[in-house]
């Protein structure tokens, strides 16, 4: 959606896929132009903004509404999962998650594990940084945070001390309301202790 005064100089705008094959253009009189089409995730698309007939304008206002969980799109498969008291429980146990996306600037990822054992647990995300850099926190079962990881590259790893029966949380976001569509992360529970067996 672009907003602009109409008087100040008449600007129209065209959208392209990756390809940049034109998927559409609008093209009005008025103040403001929209287009709104079917996106894929992961794909990329290009916004071109000019003046008509060579028009010239000062200022305007460009606005790009992404389908995410929260207004229709599909997210991932553990959305909704965007605050503590929606984070997805995971399995207090060794796991990969692939797949997972951060798909929208107020898209944050939550998730609550109980390890059944004490000891260190280790969370890693691997990304593509270039697709938009996510950084990782951890929380205990008050939301105090207890670590963090936010380095420029496409991974982050955080280990911390934990204690069985404890609740504990991660956070995944998009570091200046950036989006991400495709991470995945590892998470490395400590093993329970074997019992001992009797004679």
């Amino acid at each position: 959606d672009l907003a602009f005064q109409h008087s100040q100089g008449d600007v129209d705008m065209e959208v392209f896929n990756s390809a940049q094959t034109r998927i559409g253009v609008s093209d009005s009189a008025s103040n403001n132009e929209q287009f709104s089409f079917t996106a894929v995730a992961g794909e990329f698309y290009y916004v071109r903004v000019f003046g008509f007939e060579g028009a010239t304008n000062p200022n305007y206002t460009l606005i790009v509404d992404q389908p995410s969980s929260e207004d229709g799109g599909t997210g991932d498969s553990l959305e909704q999962n965007d605050s503590f008291a929606t984070a997805h429980a995971l399995t207090a146990a060794d796991q990969v998650y692939s797949n997972l996306s951060i798909d929208a600037p107020d898209d944050d990822d939550y998730y609550r594990i109980v390890p059944t054992a004490s000891g260190t647990m280790t969370v890693s995300l691997a990304f593509q940084h270039a697709q938009g850099d996510i950084d990782l926190f951890a929380y205990n079962a008050s939301q105090a945070q207890l670590g963090s990881s936010d380095s420029a590259g496409n991974s982050e790893q955080l280990s911390l001390s934990v204690t069985a029966g404890q609740a504990y949380y991660i956070r995944v976001y998009g570091f200046e309301s950036a989006i991400n569509p495709n991470y995945s992360m590892t998470i490395d529970v400590p093993a329970p202790t074997p019992s001992a067996s009797g004679v």
